[in-house]
């Protein structure tokens, strides 16, 4: 295991998370194909947003809007795709089985004041036997 504190640009995870795109497919089956990079993300809780799914609940708007502060939250990043411009990820909180985002809306809610920019990478990951 490899610990470094160091500020992780938004290419590097564009660049790490690309070769593992295709490592989920849009569908409902989930697999990996030979071994990608996940990487574990605080973000603020109250800046993420689906864009697939784009619910607005009255519980998500109160929380976004009526609490004061920020609201640490940890996501999975396990894909990219350069063509949409869009990074994939699972959510703890939602019953989704994937949820995307815009590269924009990623560097707003993982550079929110208290992240701190905190990540974990896991490498090579791999499918099960």
């Amino acid at each position: 295991m490899k610990i470094c504190k160091k500020s992780v640009p938004l290419d590097e995870l564009k660049r790490r998370l690309a070769r593992g795109y295709f490592a989920r497919k849009y569908s409902n089956d989930i697999g990996y194909q030979n071994s990608v990079d996940i990487v574990l993300l605080l973000v603020d809780k109250r800046l993420v947003s689906c864009s697939l799914c784009q619910r607005k609940t009255f519980t998500g708007w109160l929380r976004k809007f009526c609490s004061a502060g920020f609201l640490g939250h940890y996501i999975l990043l396990w894909g990219y795709s350069p063509q949409k411009d869009i990074f994939l990820y699972s959510d703890p909180a939602s019953s989704q089985e994937y949820c995307t985002m815009t590269s924009e809306m990623l560097e707003l809610c993982r550079k929110s004041r208290g992240t701190d920019e905190d990540l974990i990478v896991v490498h090579g990951l791999r499918q099960p036997s």
